[in-house]
């Protein structure tokens, strides 16, 4: 099993074959969710100085961060399988979930 750092550093460098691991590693949905974790509490850290709320505003970017990936997960799962497929189209939720919270790749 490959690790989370190496995973983390191999999604930075964009690297695809990063990308087709966790796609098909079912229990990596727990590093996906550190990885939106992390980034969602830097956003929310990152608009303390915004508003009065400090607290607040760390807990509701970080809550927001979540709702956010996990809808758009749905969203393009929904989307994906069921109004645009393609003749080969396979995925569930579990997939777009993990593939979702890493940076995005390159398309070429």
């Amino acid at each position: 099993m490959t690790t989370f750092t190496h995973r983390l550093l191999g999604a930075l460098q964009l690297d695809a074959a990063i990308y087709e691991e966790v796609e098909a590693d079912r229990d990596a949905v727990g590093q996906a969710a550190l990885v939106v974790l992390l980034s969602s509490v830097a956003a929310g850290i990152g608009s303390v100085g915004v508003g009065p709320f400090h607290v607040r505003g760390i807990i509701v970017g970080t809550l927001g961060g979540f709702a956010a990936w996990v809808s758009w997960a749905a969203l393009t799962y929904l989307i994906g399988t069921r109004f645009m497929p393609e003749p080969q189209t396979r995925s569930n939720l579990g997939e777009l979930l993990r593939t979702l919270a890493l940076p995005p790749r390159r398309a070429y």
